[in-house]
Parts: C-alpha cells; sequence; structure tokens
C-alpha cells in the first residue's frame, strides 16, 4: 500500500476507519500512539489549504489533529523561496506561518471546536499567533520510521573514511555543506550541477557577506561536481531555488549506502528543513543512529535539544556542539564548518579512537531508535 496525500481518520464516531497506507503498520501496535479521542492525519506537505474531503465536523466538539509533514511555512509579505515553503533570515523567524496551522485556526474557529494538534515543529515560536489551538510536538512520522530502516547484516568494515553525507534532494544548506565537505576524506552523495554559473550571494536564509574568501572560490569548482554511492548522475539546476529536486532512481545499489556509513566515522547529517526557527528531524538523523554512527547535525536551531528531550543522546562530550544554540542560520553554518574541520584535522587514528569512546552513546541511540514507535514522548 502506497503513501498518498489526502485526510486520515480513526474514533470518528458514524465513520469506519480510514487507515490507507498506515494499515500496514499495524502489526507494530502503530495505532497504540493514537488517543480515543476522534483522530485525522494530514499528509499532506507543501499544500495552502488541508483537503478536508466530504468529512462532517459539526457533531464532533474536541479532536485530536496530527500533522504528517513539518509545517509549510510561509512569510506573509513575501514569495516563497524553497519552491513549496519558506525559509527566511532568522530575524524574520516571528513573521513565519503555517498554512497547516493557518487551516486549522480557522476549522476551529468555523466549527466551534477544540483541536489538539500534534506536529513535528520543536520550539513552536507560533503558540501566540494561534490561540484556537492547543499545540504540541509529537512526530507520527518519527514513530512510523521507527518501526523499519537500515542497517548491515554482516560485521561492519575497517572505517576508511572521515565523513558521510547523503543528499536525496536538492536544498541550499545541503550544497552549502557538500562545498565545504569536497575537499576531505569522506563518502558523499550528491546529484546536482548547475547548468551555468551561479554565485554563492544572499538567497533565503544566507548572508553571503560573512563567507570565507575560500568557500567562494571552492563554490566555483564545486558546481560542477557530483558523487555517487548508489545512484549515478546528475540532476541540472538553474537557480538556488530548486528545492527538492532529485535524481530518479535507476540502478540502485541498495547495498552500497549502509556500506559507504558503515566505512565512515562520522555522519554529517543534512536534514530536509534548515531556515526556519523550529528544530525537526526525520529519517535521515534515524539511519546513521541505526547504523551507530556519531554525527554532527545540519538542521534549525536547538534540535540536539529536541533529540535530547526525546531521550536521544548526543556527543558534547567529544566535540563542542554550541553551533545547536545558535539562531542566527549563517552563523550556526559557519560553526557547524569549524567543527567539521576540526574533526578533519585530527588524525585518523584519534577519530577512530572517538568512535571506539563514544560506543555506549551509539548503542543507546539505537536501542531508542528501534523502540521509537512506542514512544509517547509530548513536548509543549
Amino acid at each position: 500500500m502506497q503513501f498518498s496525500v489526502e485526510l486520515f481518520y480513526l474514533n470518528v464516531p458514524g465513520r469506519e476507519d480510514k487507515l490507507g497506507f498506515f494499515k500496514q503498520y499495524e502489526y507494530a501496535n502503530f495505532f497504540d500512539i493514537f488517543s480515543d479521542k476522534p483522530s485525522f492525519i494530514w499528509t499532506g506537505g507543501g499544500i495552502e489549504n488541508i483537503d478536508y474531503g466530504d468529512m462532517d465536523f459539526s457533531n464532533l466538539k474536541d479532536i485530536d489533529f496530527y500533522l504528517y509533514e513539518p509545517s509549510t511555512f510561509y512569510h506573509p509579505q513575501k514569495q516563497k523561496n524553497c519552491q513549496f515553503y519558506h525559509e527566511d533570515l532568522w530575524k524574520e523567524n516571528n513573521n513565519l506561518r503555517s498554512y497547516e496551522l493557518d487551516c486549522l485556526q480557522k476549522l476551529a474557529k468555523n466549527k466551534n471546536l477544540n483541536i489538539r494538534v500534534f506536529t513535528s515543529d520543536y520550539n513552536m515560536y507560533y503558540k501566540d499567533v494561534y490561540p484556537e489551538l492547543e499545540l504540541h510536538c509529537f512526530d507520527i512520522f518519527l514513530r512510523q520510521v521507527g518501526i523499519v530502516g537500515m542497517g548491515l547484516d554482516h560485521e561492519p568494515p575497517p572505517k576508511q573514511h572521515k565523513f558521510f553525507c547523503a543528499n536525496k534532494r536538492f536544498a541550499l544548506h545541503r550544497a552549502m555543506i557538500m562545498n565545504h565537505l569536497q575537499n576531505k576524506s569522506g563518502r558523499f552523495s550528491w546529484h546536482f550541477n548547475f547548468t551555468h554559473d551561479i554565485e554563492v550571494e544572499d538567497f533565503a536564509w544566507l548572508e553571503s557577506d560573512k563567507l570565507t574568501e575560500t568557500f567562494k572560490q571552492d563554490w566555483k569548482k564545486f558546481k560542477y561536481r557530483d558523487y555517487g554511492i548508489d545512484l549515478k548522475g546528475a540532476v541540472q539546476l538553474n537557480s538556488l531555488d530548486q528545492c527538492g529536486q532529485a535524481i530518479v532512481p535507476e540502478n540502485v545499489l541498495s547495498s552500497e549506502m549502509p556500506k559507504a556509513m558503515a566505512e565512515s566515522c562520522i555522519a554529517v547529517i543534512n536534514e530536509t528543513r534548515y531556515g526556519q526557527p523550529t528544530g525537526y528531524i526525520s529519517e535521515k538523523t534515524f539511519d546513521p543512529m541505526r547504523m551507530c554512527m556519531p554525527f554532527i547535525l545540519v538542521a534549525p536551531p536547538h534540535t540536539l535539544q529536541y533529540m535530547k528531550d526525546l531521550g536521544f543522546k548526543t556527543y558534547h562530550h567529544f566535540w563542542d556542539e554550541s553551533y545547536d544554540e545558535i539562531e542566527n542560520h549563517t552563523d550556526r553554518f559557519i560553526k557547524i564548518c569549524e567543527l567539521i574541520n576540526y574533526l578533519d584535522e585530527l588524525p585518523d587514528n584519534e577519530l577512530r579512537a572517538i568512535v571506539k569512546w563514544s560506543l555506549a552513546i551509539q548503542h543507546w541511540n539505537l536501542e531508542k531508535v528501534e523502540s521509537f514507535r512506542k514512544d509517547r514522548t509530548i513536548l509543549k
């Protein structure tokens, strides 16, 4: 049963449960995470309006509403700059709004509903903007992907590389990180080239005047490079706003990605979102933890704190993780690059020793991921 964008529901009086592709996870007790209230799951992302279908809310009073995707942020005075969502300078944080929450606040007012909304957004700065809604951070997508995931079916190979970084889809922060990694030891997945010279300039969250000349010179070489692990070829791009573009998967070497991860010491995780105020993780973070890899997280501010609040452990005993506290997106990016440089300058044997010394953290996180489908932690 395939993923589909629509409204699913359970426990609605007078209605048979509509579970769709979620039904395949019934064996793992996936539906135990829901309350006895009428519960709705909207799987859409990047759409301005939620499609309620023929659902009649007139006889309902208290409902739970789960958003499967992260909020589709927009700026009321600006055009979206990441295809279907918006990222901006950190000083614009308080001006960002969510299409999904707009829709649900309107529903609550029009139908006189009490709606508990469960989102994947951590550090919800926008609570005062949506007073009609009771907002919580509880990510059902994470609970779903916690059921199955990546892993090795044999003894891990020796560590041969310092870094691993995979990028299925294009985004500005991913291009910036890959530009910084291009001359370093690692296994990288990157399948994008630019059709013409595109200068690295102020765009979305980026303040380009803060970048070093070395970074800008490296960018000239990077624009025409692609790296393959499990796929071959490259998507041709003509601008920095083509977020979400991805290579058509042909001749996928499914065993190569976990092998590349196992051969590498540190995962540089380029999460789905970056230039927004709310912390967020996805399967991109879960997969390296399944592979018992220490990681650096390229994500919105306070995302490491989000992970700690969920019970995961990070690596602040081994290196500086203060980048997570920096809300200015460009400054956070620069701090992450400095951390990558620090680890890159360590002798190989010292980096492998850190991997060995941090085994307790790796095993803790692996166990946490594998049991996460049962996690009931609701954050405010």
